[in-house]
């Protein structure tokens, strides 16, 4: 994780350092391409894919959170990182609904799919449900880490609440068929 947030903060340094270098035109063309990547394309992708690890990371730091003042230099921004991420997977989800929802049709165009696509990269971008299997997703993903961490001692109802909610998806995925390809 410290290697992703490395390098995302060296893709922004790079940002905010190439427009000095305003008259060479390529340096421009690697800065807006950067800038397209980075603050929008990857920022995304990376909380889709990484937020069963996010969930699992700031669930298991909370605990410790309460020894901010005694903490170290690297301990404080351990926790600092906590709140700042746990408030991004929290937000994501209301984020992605209403900014793909106020969006809805420009999901076509290809400049904005350029730009903002990869929450909806695969499904049909005329479809609403869509936009909600991201979110679902994510939410699924919290979930399971919580009952993973939260109710260890009661099996049963970590197995239950999984099949539920796998059933769930798997009744929404036949019904809506958001999937621009076939899954099969």
């Amino acid at each position: 994780m410290y290697v992703v947030m490395i390098a995302s903060l060296f893709g922004l340094f790079l940002i905010v350092l190439l427009p000095l270098l305003k008259t060479v035109r390529q340096i421009m063309w690697i800065r807006n391409k950067l800038v397209k990547f980075l603050c929008w394309n990857f920022f995304l992708r990376l909380i889709l894919t990484t937020s069963l690890e996010l969930s699992f990371s700031i669930m298991l730091n909370t605990p410790y959170m309460g020894n901010f003042e005694r903490a170290f230099f690297l301990e404080k921004t351990d926790y600092l990182m906590t709140v700042f991420i746990g408030t991004v997977l929290v937000i994501s989800p209301f984020f992605i609904l209403t900014f793909y929802g106020y969006n809805f049709d420009r999901l076509d165009d290809t400049r904005f799919k350029d730009t903002y696509g990869s929450v909806y990269d695969g499904m049909k971008p005329n479809l609403r449900a869509s936009i909600g299997f991201s979110i679902l997703f994510i939410l699924r993903r919290i979930l399971f880490a919580a009952t993973c961490l939260y109710l260890t001692d009661s099996l049963w109802l970590q197995m239950l609440s999984t099949i539920y909610v796998t059933t769930f998806k798997a009744c929404l995925l036949l019904h809506y068929k958001p999937h621009s390809e076939p899954l099969l």
